[in-house]
């Protein structure tokens, strides 16, 4: 197994543990490395098929974990941008009722 193969797969492991951790403000720190070992990569060896394979799947899982917090904090925003106007609505009903049971 190649060198530079090993370590694209633990690079993709380490997206991949950041994002299940919601740690994704560390995810940007990996782009000059994932830059680094794609620009250097040799042409793979018969024995890389297998690394090549992992890499993809493990690559694919961290991308659709990644859309599914997407699309979880667009639905949230969606939610609190609903309720803004709500929750401002109910916090003056509730001051107007708390000055007029001092007045």
């Amino acid at each position: 197994m190649s060198k530079p193969y090993e370590q694209l797969l633990e690079l993709a492991r380490l997206e991949q543990e950041l994002v299940d951790q919601r740690r994704f403000a560390e995810l940007d720190a990996l782009g000059p490395r994932w830059a680094e070992l794609t620009a250097n990569l040799p042409a793979p060896a018969p024995e890389d098929r297998k690394l090549l394979e992992e890499i993809e799947l493990t690559v694919w899982t961290t991308v659709a974990a990644t859309r599914l917090e997407l699309e979880e904090t667009a639905r949230l925003r969606a939610l609190i941008e609903r309720g803004s106007p709500a929750i401002g609505g109910y916090g003056d009903t509730v001051l107007a009722a708390a000055l007029g049971a001092q007045g």
